[in-house]
């Protein structure tokens, strides 16, 4: 494919790459009304509108209303945060910045395809600051913003992915 699309991934540009490259006359119109009918349905109505700590939105598009994958992608992100909070916290004990640094990279396009705003604005000064080794005084701070969003975040979801279990 001659194409580039920039995480974190949206659906639509991802449609229009394809379609940049692809023969017009080959795409199957059933198919392609498919897609743009989930894309519709998926992105009525934000999640964070509705009193949540997050949105999963973007992830509704890129499954492409398979709710199956949604649920599995929640509970890898309920396994991973926590491990990747906790190599966070010792990075800063340890004062390893460089780790620090690439820690708060690897995990920021996840925080903010979910819309968790304010962790992923102290995410990404934290990136900076520990990789150029600035304004390491803020550091601390930047850190409780992200671990009390994210816990937050995390009893939320696991509180609406019980009641789901139980409705189911």
């Amino acid at each position: 494919m001659n194409g580039y699309v920039a995480k974190p991934y949206d659906p639509e540009v991802i449609v229009d790459a394809i379609a940049k490259v692809v023969d017009p006359k080959k795409i199957k119109r059933k198919a392609l009304k498919k897609v743009e009918k989930n894309l519709k349905e998926n992105t009525a109505g934000s999640s964070t509108a509705q009193g949540k700590l997050y949105d999963l939105t973007n992830l509704k598009k890129l499954s492409g209303g398979n709710d199956d994958f949604v649920r599995k992608m929640v509970i890898m992100f309920l396994d991973k945060i926590p491990k990747n909070l906790q190599e966070l916290e010792v990075s800063m004990e340890q004062k390893d910045y460089k780790n620090l640094g690439n820690v708060a990279h690897r995990i920021r396009p996840t925080i903010t395809s979910l819309r968790i705003e304010t962790a992923s604005q102290a995410l990404r000064s934290i990136e900076e600051y520990a990789k150029n080794q600035i304004k390491l005084e803020l550091l601390p701070e930047l850190m409780v913003t992200v671990t009390t969003d994210l816990g937050l975040v995390i009893d939320q979801m696991k509180q609406e992915l019980e009641a789901e279990l139980v409705l189911d």
